[in-house]
């Protein structure tokens, strides 16, 4: 009788505990993630602009990872936000507009005259871009806005945009304030660009310890536009060849062998990739 009275008395307190933590736990007010809220949010200010680093006008990329396969670009370099908010912007909105002699300051051109980068539509659909380069570098065709000065800004929108979580005020903060360029005066003396069909050169070495080298030619023309082994060619023709040459350099026992490998073909006009994959046995004295 005396230890029955004991397990009811214990079992009583400990579903009393039981009650109370989950009541406390229960009580703890609901907030998402960090991911997603960072401290400096709120439902009434719009998010800063980002802030410019360099822009222009190049016949080649700014960005190293970019493939060169334009005539001409248009690179905006900048900077924004903490490094743990960057993962939820990654996307760039630009708007331009034409600037005539004396009508360079930007910041007072009314809303109505900026236009979305590509007009919304075709390669920048509402003139929304998306960044995957770690150095927060867009390079836009410059065949897709008008030769001459022009005014551009740009801001940043989030993942979501241009949809709304449940939160009450939320797309308030889905895009920054917009920020101009650039710093050299407003202005952009773009020269344009023609689109030209490209044919891309991907090659491809086997995994060792050698290094290799190549060099690649299309109808006898050497082809110098590379990153990280696809070439561009601008064709100029329907049909023609090409040639890849390749070097490998091996270190053994102290001493450097050279040797060589050489692959050949030809393409058509229905040929838009080419894949040049080199192994050790293609490579001789």
């Amino acid at each position: 009788m005396k230890k029955s009275f004991i397990y009811l008395c214990l079992f009583a307190f400990i579903s009393s505990c039981s009650s109370n933590i989950l009541d406390e736990v229960q009580s703890i007010p609901k907030s998402r993630s960090i991911g997603y809220e960072p401290t400096w949010w709120n439902s009434t200010e719009r998010l800063p602009a980002p802030s410019e680093y360099w822009s222009g006008y190049r016949d080649t990329p700014y960005d190293v990872a970019t493939i060169d396969t334009c005539a001409g670009y248009v690179s905006l370099v900048y900077s924004w936000g903490f490094s743990y908010d960057w993962q939820y912007y990654h996307r760039l909105q630009v708007q331009y507009r034409k600037i005539s002699d004396g009508d360079e300051y930007l910041q007072f051109i009314p809303e109505s005259e900026w236009k979305w980068l590509g007009d919304g539509k075709g390669k920048y659909q509402n003139g929304i871009i998306e960044e995957k380069s770690p150095s927060r570098c867009v390079d836009i065709d410059a065949a897709c806005l008008p030769k001459g000065k022009i005014g551009i800004r740009y801001r940043l929108l989030h993942m979501a945009y241009p949809g709304q979580y449940y939160d009450p005020g939320y797309d308030n903060i889905m895009y920054t304030e917009w920020t101009m360029v650039s710093r050299s005066g407003m202005v952009i003396m773009n020269e344009g660009g023609s689109f030209v069909e490209q044919l891309f050169i991907h090659v491809s070495f086997p995994q060792t310890m050698a290094m290799f080298t190549c060099s690649v030619f299309i109808d006898d023309n050497q082809i110098y536009k590379n990153t990280n082994n696809i070439y561009v060619y601008e064709r100029k023709k329907e049909n023609g060849t090409y040639t890849v040459s390749a070097f490998m350099q091996i270190h053994q026992g102290g001493s450097t062998e050279y040797r060589s490998a050489e692959k050949t073909g030809e393409y058509n006009k229905s040929t838009k990739h080419i894949y040049v994959n080199f192994t050790l046995e293609d490579f001789v004295y």
